[in-house]
């Protein structure tokens, strides 16, 4: 096994037990991955720092966090050391080549690079007005080609980083590595899901991410079949009682209002800003959050029944899962509905989220 696999291993061992709030730390990326250590320091890196992982929803959550397990709201750099860290793991037990690793872990540290302050929540106000959304945006930060500069091609040019091969892998017309970037179990989501379901007050029931990556890896038992089943069953909980709750999409909806209402006060150069310097240009749009849409401001703004879709997953036995069918196995569907005024509920009454959260 080559130098690079050795230091890859010893990063393997080191992460057993999965840290959400710190998933690669610093000596450990310096140790086994130069050029994540160099990507991971840059100005376009480091902003994510300042971009809610969940968006709106963070805020109305976790109001006041204070570093407790209960209380900490996760952004979108702690998600993205996830998702490097993931593929650092698969690098490893499949013994990538150096060459190759680099293009994967590069790959998975940068998938979100492009995300606006407020992630989805904000992004649909920023499409309708500047036709952008964080896909092209990513594409964009890699190539060098916005206001952030060209630190992050620079760096990938230097380590003789394939960016074709990067941008081919993100934009999934590349399917390798075992639909790990492409497919409905990816390293993405499976970091991002169980990210999510850590808000929960009870977490015993989530699994470590590195589990899942391991038995839709090898997938050589029906444990392993079980435990990605599993994790399928938890992106609908997920999506049924937060990311689609009454608060939640009430707290999506808010921000785009309210985007709309300020719209002259922002500009295509705001899709790469902080919240913090996204607040100082609509500090309502934090207090209602914070309120958790009890104030004025939000039940006079979401006012009207509103239509939405809900995202529903489910397992279609017919996919097999040891023959990794799983664009057959692993569906999805959206269902419409009907969201009510603010002033025809209360957001303390969404029973699911108060019994996970509270």
């Amino acid at each position: 096994m080559n130098e690079h696999s050795m230091s890859l291993n010893d990063f393997v061992r080191k992460n057993s037990i999965y840290n959400f709030r710190e998933p690669i730390s610093p000596s450990e990326y310096r140790a086994s991955a130069p050029l994540l250590q160099a990507l991971i320091e840059t100005k376009a890196f480091r902003r994510l720092e300042d971009v809610r992982f969940l968006g709106a929803i963070d805020y109305v959550l976790i109001t006041s966090p204070n570093g407790s397990d209960r209380h900490v709201r996760f952004n979108r750099l702690q998600h993205s050391l996830g998702v490097a860290s993931l593929a650092l793991w698969y690098s490893s037990i499949a013994e990538l080549s150096e060459k190759e690793a680099n293009v994967v872990c590069a790959a998975a540290l940068l998938h979100d690079i492009g995300h606006s302050p407020l992630s989805h929540s904000l992004e649909p106000f920023f499409f309708d007005y500047f036709g952008l959304d964080h896909h092209a945006m990513t594409t964009n930060i890699i190539l060098g080609t916005t206001h952030l500069g060209s630190e992050i091609s620079d760096i990938l040019r230097h380590f003789d980083v394939n960016v074709d091969r990067i941008l081919a892998i993100l934009d999934k017309l590349e399917d390798s590595h075992f639909g790990f970037f492409s497919g409905p179990i990816n390293f993405d989501t499976i970091e991002g899901i169980t990210r999510t379901l850590r808000y929960a007050r009870t977490k015993e029931f989530l699994p470590n991410p590195i589990d899942i990556v391991e038995a839709s890896l090898f997938r050589s038992n029906v444990v392993h079949k079980h435990k990605v089943d599993y994790f399928w069953q938890l992106k609908d909980m997920s999506y049924r009682v937060i990311i689609n709750s009454k608060i939640g999409f009430s707290a999506d909806y808010l921000c785009q209002l309210c985007a709309r209402e300020n719209y002259k006060l922002l500009s295509r150069e705001d899709f790469l800003a902080s919240e913090t310097q996204l607040f100082k240009k609509m500090p309502q749009l934090r207090r209602s959050l914070l309120s958790r849409l009890s104030d004025k401001y939000s039940r006079d703004t979401l006012r009207y029944y509103t239509k939405y879709a809900i995202r529903r997953f489910f397992i279609n036995e017919a996919g097999d899962f040891f023959d990794r069918q799983d664009s057959d196995r692993y569906r999805q569907t959206k269902l419409p509905d009907i969201m009510p005024p603010l002033t025809a509920y209360d957001p303390n009454d969404d029973q699911l989220l108060v019994r996970l959260f509270q």
